[in-house]
């Protein structure tokens, strides 16, 4: 779907009174240079898309502070390690003693108080496993290369999706701007959203 197609869909479903309420963020629509963003920002709906929708795409699912978390959170997304969890230099950590290992290398280079947060990425409308790879992996590539990040694909439930921990904190305006480049790339790659 085009994000003109994208764009009348929303129009067509989201409540005029939603509309007109929500308080537009600081985002550079203009400075991205991308015509289907700027028309649907220029609509005026782009914004309540991000937070409307993009709560079912991208979400927080907790924070981890203590190597111990990290690693119960490493074990669970990876139902210890029965799926393989990749890190953000490409490594397959396959193994238990792997994760931990990662873990312990996490805390060694940072300090103690540093958190990492969980995320869930996934495009319930679109459940496509090869695009919604893609998607994901150019999302890391894009917001988080210049940290680290372990994640694993799901594929227990109905919607595929990516479970992943990073060494970053996000803030209410972050997590919005964090939705909208997530959207975006989901766009791109003609992700079906609504």
């Amino acid at each position: 779907m085009s994000g003109n197609n994208i764009t009348k869909a929303i129009q067509k479903n989201l409540d005029s009174s939603f509309l007109s309420s929500f308080a537009r963020s600081k985002i550079d629509y203009f400075g991205m240079e991308d015509p289907e963003l700027l028309e649907a920002y220029q609509a005026g709906i782009y914004d309540a898309t991000v937070n409307f929708v993009g709560e079912a795409h991208l979400n927080i699912t907790g924070t981890s502070q203590t190597i111990e978390e990290v690693k119960k959170f490493l074990r669970q997304a990876s139902f210890n390690a029965e799926l393989v969890l990749h890190d953000h230099k490409g490594n397959l950590l396959q193994t238990v003693a792997d994760q931990e290992f990662l873990a312990e290398t996490w805390f060694q280079e940072n300090y103690p108080e540093y958190q990492y947060t969980q995320l869930i990425l996934m495009i319930p409308k679109d459940n496509n496993r090869a695009k919604l790879s893609k998607i994901a992996h150019d999302f890391f590539q894009r917001k988080f290369n210049d940290c680290k990040y372990a994640y694993v694909e799901h594929t227990d439930t109905d919607i595929y999706h990516y479970h992943v921990i990073i060494e970053k904190s996000f803030n209410g305006d972050t997590l919005i701007k964090l939705r909208s480049d997530f959207i975006s790339i989901c766009i791109e790659n003609q992700a079906r959203l609504l």
